[in-house]
């Protein structure tokens, strides 16, 4: 039986001139039964997204750089650290096709916030200068470590895969949902109110965190199991 495909969004180097992604990203899929499979973003791909798509079996929406602003109608008012507008185009792209065609995505901290701008909502910019009383949601410790709760709501897919209300997770960002975008509905908040996972209301998988399972899969069941799961939609 064959493993599924699952194409995992790229960073870009533009110094280095190569495309990149983090290592717990491969190994989450491999280890959960996919094959990761690299997107990277070259201009020409965006007028050919449904032959993108075929060539997978799942999409996974990874982390990386801040969207710019004007893909959510606005101006860059606050803290913003580096963009990259082909990137944006090309994820917005397939995460509009996806949210057409109920396909699976797995979207991961900016993931998440990529899936909710291509249904139409927006992001805080910067959380610190946007928000008060604040969780750190930007944490010094190791990448694998928990630092914060979250809480899940009842019913919602993610509850289904970790089985439990509350459970504690890694997190490293700036930019955060605001507003949701249409048929996505918010599953998880941390304790300071900001949304911490959204799901499409009706596709089978298409789930979005604002924490990193990959970087705590190796360590910890439920995050595995995130994975565990986009594979088996995708198979």
């Amino acid at each position: 039986m064959s493993r599924p495909v699952i194409g995992i969004t790229s960073w870009f180097d533009s110094g280095e001139e190569k495309y990149w992604f983090k290592r717990n990203y491969v190994r989450a899929v491999w280890k959960a039964g996919g094959v990761p499979f690299s997107l990277p973003h070259l201009s020409g791909m965006i007028t050919d997204l449904g032959e993108v798509i075929e060539s997978i079996d799942g999409l996974l929406l990874a982390g990386g750089t801040d969207l710019d602003p004007n893909t959510f109608g606005q101006e860059p008012k606050f803290e913003l650290n580096e963009i990259d507008p082909i990137r944006d185009e090309l994820e917005l792209g397939l995460a509009k096709l996806a949210l057409e065609e109920g396909f699976p995505v797995l979207a991961i901290c900016r993931g998440i916030q990529v899936l909710n701008v291509a249904a139409g909502g927006n992001l805080y910019q910067d959380l610190a200068q946007q928000r008060d009383n604040v969780l750190n949601h930007d944490q010094d410790a190791p990448r694998w470590h928990p630092t914060h709760e979250v809480e899940i709501c009842r019913g919602s897919i993610l509850h289904k895969i970790v089985g439990k209300d509350k459970i504690k997770v890694n997190s490293l960002h700036h930019q955060n949902v605001m507003n949701l975008g249409r048929d996505l509905e918010v599953t998880a908040r941390s304790s300071d109110g900001l949304i911490e996972a959204i799901e499409h209301k009706e596709a089978r998988f298409q789930l979005g965190v604002q924490w990193h399972p990959e970087a705590m899969s190796d360590r910890d069941e439920s995050s595995y199991q995130i994975f565990s799961r986009l594979i088996e939609v995708s198979d």
